[in-house]
């Protein structure tokens, strides 16, 4: 993540990455309404309604991490994208094509929905037992590209946004393991 808001800070875009940007969302509009659902899944509201499903299953604890990674995911790419200050493409290139769920205007880098699709993929992941790690990749895939696709997004804040959400995924378990070490630590007979 670091490595990567460095290569676009002030609002460097590099020539690559122009030419990805312009491969992606330059392909034909038909896509767009097959790409525009299953980029919700970066949406803020999908954490909530996924871990809404799990606590109605009885999987509280795994709920709650799936919401906090991917609430804390969406906050994270709010505060880096104020600190890195990276305009979207639309700011850069004239011939963007701006599509349904796009925005031409404001900040880019890190891609939010990129951020919370792979936190809420990755949290997912561990509940599903066979092709868990499937939807861990796929999803946040399918969103990165949908996000250049409507003309949101470069390379790049795609990749920021994947790196954050991992982020914001590993902290949570992290965190859930160290709170279940200290419930059982204050459990115990005392000598």
């Amino acid at each position: 993540m670091a490595a990567t808001s460095a290569r676009v800070a002030k609002d460097r875009v590099a020539a690559w990455e122009t030419t990805a940007f312009r491969g992606l969302n330059g392909m034909p509009g038909i896509i767009g309404p097959i790409v525009w659902a299953p980029m919700q899944a970066g949406a803020l509201g999908t954490p909530l309604v996924v871990s809404a499903a799990l606590f109605a299953q009885g999987k509280n604890e795994p709920a709650a991490r799936l919401a906090t990674a991917g609430i804390v995911a969406w906050g994270a790419a709010k505060v880096v994208k104020s600190v890195v200050g990276r305009s979207r493409p639309a700011a850069h290139l004239e011939e963007t094509h701006l599509r349904i769920g796009s925005a031409g205007h404001g900040l880019g880098f890190p891609s939010g929905h990129a951020a919370v699709a792979t936190a809420v993929g990755i949290s997912l992941a561990e509940q599903i037992r066979s092709g868990g790690s499937l939807v861990a990749i796929a999803v946040p895939s399918v969103v990165g590209f949908s996000r250049m696709y409507v003309g949101a997004h470069y390379p790049l804040d795609v990749v920021g946004g994947l790196g954050l959400g991992l982020a914001a995924s590993c902290s949570t378990q992290l965190l859930a393991i160290a709170v279940a070490a200290i419930r059982r630590g204050s459990q115990s007979p005392k000598p």
